[in-house]
C-alpha cells in the first residue's frame, strides 16, 4: 500500500495558497471567499474516498493551469511536485490559454472535456470527479441562498443575440446541468474501477437536479 506523502500534500497546499491569493469563488453578494476554499474541499473530499497523496495534490492543483499562468505553470509543477502530478492536473485541465478571449467558447470545451474524460485515467476521474461534486455543492447552498439568479453566475461568456453574458437563466441552467449530467454518464459507465467517489457524484447530481427543479423562480 502507498504511504501517504503528507510533507508532498503540505508543500503543494502552500503553493497553492500563494498562487491563488488573489482569487477568490465567484459570488452573487460579493462575499470574496477565498478560491483556496475549493481547492482545499476537493483535497478533503479526495482523502475521504481513500485517494493517494499524488491525486490529493492534484486536486489542489487542478485549476492552477487554467488559472494561474497556463503552460508555464504546468513546467513549475512538474520540477516542484513530479511529472504524475502534472499529468494528473493537465488531465483536469480544458483550456491552457490565461487569455479569455483565447478560449474556445464554453460549450465547445465543455464538450471536449467530456469526451477526453471518456478515455482518461482512473486517477484523472477520480480528481475530476472531487472538483465537480465540490461544484455541485455549491451550487445547490446557492440556490438555498439566492434562488434562480444564482445560474447568473455562470455561462458568462456565451453570446445570446451578439452579446455575451445575457443568456436566458434557463438556458444557463440547462448547460450546467447538461455538462455535469455528461460527466455523470462517464462515471456511471466506470463506477466499478473509479470507486467510492462515482457513488458520491451520482448521489450529488441528483441533489443538485432537484435543487435546480426547487429553486426555478
Amino acid at each position: 500500500m502507498e504511504l501517504f506523502d503528507h510533507d508532498k500534500v503540505a508543500n503543494v497546499a502552500g503553493y497553492v495558497t500563494l498562487i491563488h491569493r488573489q482569487q477568490y469563488r465567484k459570488s452573487l453578494d460579493n462575499s470574496k471567499t477565498p478560491y483556496i476554499a475549493h481547492l482545499y474541499d476537493v483535497a478533503s473530499i479526495l482523502i475521504s474516498a481513500g485517494a493517494g497523496s499524488d491525486e490529493v495534490c492534484a486536486g489542489l492543483l487542478h485549476d492552477a493551469i487554467e488559472d494561474q499562468g497556463g503552460n508555464p505553470q504546468a513546467e513549475n509543477i512538474s520540477r516542484m511536485f513530479g511529472s504524475d502530478v502534472r499529468t494528473l492536473v493537465e488531465g483536469c485541465t480544458d483550456s491552457t490559454s490565461t487569455d479569455p478571449d483565447k478560449k474556445l467558447p464554453w460549450e465547445q470545451r465543455k464538450e471536449a472535456y467530456i469526451k477526453h474524460f471518456e478515455t482518461a485515467s482512473d486517477s484523472v476521474r477520480r480528481v475530476s470527479c472531487a472538483d465537480k461534486i465540490s461544484n455541485m455543492r455549491a451550487i445547490i447552498a446557492d440556490l438555498e441562498k439566492t434562488g434562480n439568479n444564482t445560474w447568473n453566475l455562470f455561462c458568462r461568456s456565451i453570446e445570446h443575440d451578439g452579446k455575451k453574458n445575457t443568456l436566458p437563466l434557463d438556458e444557463r441552467r440547462k448547460k450546467v446541468l447538461w455538462y455535469h449530467d455528461g460527466i455523470g454518464k462517464v462515471v456511471d459507465d466506470n463506477s466499478a474501477t473509479i470507486g467510492k467517489l462515482a457513488d458520491l457524484y451520482t448521489s450529488t447530481l441528483g441533489q443538485l437536479h432537484i435543487a435546480a427543479e426547487t429553486y426555478t423562480q
